[in-house]
C-alpha cells in the first residue's frame, strides 16, 4: 500500500511540473512579444495586447484606452480608428537611426523642446515609457529613455514627422464619423427647419421605410438622401466658438437614432461667417464642428423633397 502511495506522488508531482513547463511554453512569448525588442530599442515586436496608452506633455494629458476593441480618449470620446492603427503602427515600425552625444543633444538644445511622455500598458502592467523629442524646423523626431541619451528615430522608408503624431491635441484624435447608419442599423431621423411646414421624419419598420405624412413618396429620392448618413463626417473639431447672438438660431436640426447607439445624435447646424464656406454644427449641445458645405447640401432638403409628383 505504501509503494503504491510514493508511486502516485510521483505521477502527481511529475504531472504539475508538466503542467508548469507547458504553461511557461506558451505565456513566455505572449510576455515578450509586446514588450521591446531590447533595452535600448524603442519598438514593440507586437501591439495587440496594448490597452492604454497616455501622451503626457506640459500642455496636457491624453489618455487612450481600449475597450470592447474601441479606443476611447479620456474616457470621453471615440478615438479615429485609422489614427489608432497608424499609433500603433509607428510603435512596431519606428527604429534607431543613431544615438546622441550629450555635446549633439547640447547643440541642439533639445532640453527647451515640449516633450511628450509616452507610457504604455498591457493589462494594467506598464510595458513601454519613453520620451519623445521633436523639432518641428528639421522634422526630425528624438526619443529617449530615462537617464540615456536621446536616438534620434525614424520609420525606415517613409519621411514621417513621428512627433508630429503624438504631439496632436485631443480634438485631432477624435473619429470624424457622427453617422454611420445602414439599412440594418436605421430606426428613425427627424428633421427641423425654421419653418415648421417642411419639417419630417423618416421611419423604418420591420416592411419598408416610409417619411411620416407622405402618402405619395418618391423612394428613390428617400434612398439617396438616407445615403447621406451612411458616412456623415465632420471636417474637424472646434474648441471655442465666437459668441452668438440671440438671432443666431440654427438653420437645421437633426435628430438619427441608429441601433449602433454610438451613432446616434442631435445636430444643430448654423452658418457661421467665423467657418464659412463650412457649416458649424453643435452635436448633442455639447461639441462643436463643422462640416464641408457639400455636405449640407446635401442634407437640406425640406418634406416637400420628398413628395412624389410624377
Amino acid at each position: 500500500m505504501l509503494k503504491v502511495t510514493t508511486q502516485n506522488k510521483i505521477k502527481f508531482t511529475l504531472i504539475v511540473i508538466f503542467i508548469i513547463i507547458i504553461f511557461g511554453i506558451i505565456a513566455w512569448p505572449l510576455s515578450t512579444s509586446i514588450r521591446p525588442n531590447s533595452t535600448q530599442s524603442f519598438s514593440l515586436n507586437d501591439t495587440a495586447m496594448v490597452s492604454q496608452i497616455t501622451l503626457k506633455s506640459t500642455l496636457g494629458s491624453i489618455n487612450l484606452i481600449k475597450k470592447d476593441k474601441i479606443w476611447y480618449i479620456n474616457n470621453q470620446y471615440e478615438a479615429d480608428p485609422n489614427l489608432m492603427k497608424l499609433l500603433l503602427s509607428t510603435f512596431i515600425q519606428v527604429q534607431t537611426k543613431r544615438s546622441l552625444s550629450s555635446t549633439q543633444a547640447n547643440q541642439l538644445k533639445l532640453e527647451n523642446m515640449d516633450p511628450i511622455h509616452i507610457h504604455l500598458m498591457a493589462n494594467g502592467d506598464t510595458i513601454h515609457q519613453f520620451i519623445s523629442i521633436g523639432d518641428p524646423a528639421s522634422k526630425k523626431t528624438y526619443f529617449q529613455h530615462k537617464n540615456t541619451p536621446p536616438a534620434l528615430v525614424h520609420i525606415p522608408g517613409y519621411q514621417t514627422y513621428i512627433h508630429g503624431l503624438l504631439s496632436m491635441p485631443t480634438s485631432k484624435w477624435r473619429i470624424k464619423t457622427i453617422f454611420a447608419s445602414s439599412p440594418q442599423s436605421f430606426i428613425n431621423l427627424m428633421v427641423e427647419f425654421p419653418d415648421s411646414t417642411q419639417n419630417f421624419e423618416i421611419l423604418s419598420t420591420e416592411q419598408f421605410v416610409r417619411v411620416e405624412g407622405l402618402t405619395k413618396l418618391d423612394t428613390n429620392r428617400m434612398i439617396n438622401y438616407l445615403s447621406g448618413f451612411d458616412n456623415f463626417n465632420v471636417i474637424h473639431y472646434v474648441d471655442t466658438v465666437g459668441q452668438n447672438s440671440d438671432d443666431d438660431k440654427p438653420i437645421m436640426h437633426l435628430s438619427l437614432k441608429d441601433a449602433q447607439k454610438r451613432f446616434s445624435h442631435e445636430l444643430d447646424i448654423y452658418q457661421s461667417d467665423e467657418f464659412k464656406p463650412n457649416y458649424l454644427i453643435q452635436i448633442d449641445q455639447k461639441q462643436w464642428a463643422t462640416i464641408h458645405p457639400k455636405l449640407f447640401e446635401f442634407i437640406h432638403k425640406p418634406k416637400k423633397y420628398f413628395r412624389y409628383n410624377r
